[in-house]
């Protein structure tokens, strides 16, 4: 009686889980990416389904990225789209889910020099040493980016490892040319 209850539990479980991806179709996936896309964040909310904020929600050939797949998380965070970033994290998204190139949301972010994106992904808890798959934390890629002083400043304030080596090299190589 009871492993058939457990079983049942597990049932409903898996069946509540595949309910709430099938709110959001790859239609509408595809919609809410294309508001990010065009700087329609109070839009792009709308369309996400409030119980599903949580889910990994991917895109296939989202617009302007030559990658085939793409979380909408860290694509948000390549747009700095601070209103869907907070929605999604707000819903219990993982801030540290990897894109296709292995980046985290607040390294995409330092990439693209959203400072307001970054300061919001800091501030929800992002792993300031979060390692691309070369070994490079948020730091380096500002530095080697020629980020604006903020972001480097920015980063260096909330403890940024300033002595951080990559697979190969130290900080200071990334900072030698700023």
């Amino acid at each position: 009686m009871e492993n058939r209850m457990k079983r049942q539990l597990e049932e409903t479980d898996k069946t509540e889980e595949t309910e709430k991806k099938l709110l959001v179709s790859e239609s509408k996936i595809q919609q809410i990416f294309a508001c990010v896309d065009d700087h329609q964040f109070q839009q792009a909310i709308d369309l996400i389904p409030e119980d599903a904020r949580h889910l990994p929600l991917w895109c296939e050939d989202p617009p302007n990225f030559s990658c085939s797949v793409w979380p909408l998380l860290g694509y948000a965070a390549t747009q700095g789209a601070c209103p869907v970033i907070k929605y999604l994290l707000d819903g219990k998204a993982d801030i540290e889910q990897l894109a296709p190139n292995r980046h985290t949301p607040l390294l995409l972010a330092v990439r693209a020099g959203h400072v307001k994106t970054i300061e919001l992904l800091l501030d929800r808890g992002a792993n300031i040493e979060a390692r691309t798959h070369k070994g490079r934390t948020p730091l380096m890629i500002a530095a080697a980016s020629h980020a604006r002083q903020s972001i480097l400043e920015l980063l260096i304030e909330r403890g940024a490892d300033i002595e951080a080596h990559d697979n190969v090299r130290s900080i200071l190589f990334f900072f030698k040319n700023y």
